[in-house]
């Protein structure tokens, strides 16, 4: 599912946010292995301008390989953090 947009399950979620004409522009992956330094709070992407804010163009899709707990330093997500200069 990795290699075909149309073939990923959650396209239909995503095409019903963005709407139909959706295109891929990025796919990747993470690894922390045991013992690896904690990330800084960060943004994974660019605004596509700096001069105002413009509507949602991108969704990060975040599918993890292992069961997520607190132990293991889950995703977090920061309200307002998409909003220019916060």
């Amino acid at each position: 599912f990795l290699t075909s947009i149309k073939k990923a399950p959650w396209m239909s979620i995503v095409r019903e946010i963005l709407g139909k004409d959706v295109v891929l522009i990025h796919k990747g992956i993470f690894l922390s292995l045991p013992g690896s330094a904690r990330q800084d709070y960060h943004q994974d992407g660019v605004h596509l301008t700096t001069q105002y804010q413009k509507p949602c163009h991108a969704i990060n899709v975040f599918v993890p390989l292992v069961d997520l707990t607190p132990k293991l330093g889950p995703t977090e997500f920061c309200l307002g953090s998409h909003i220019l200069d916060n």
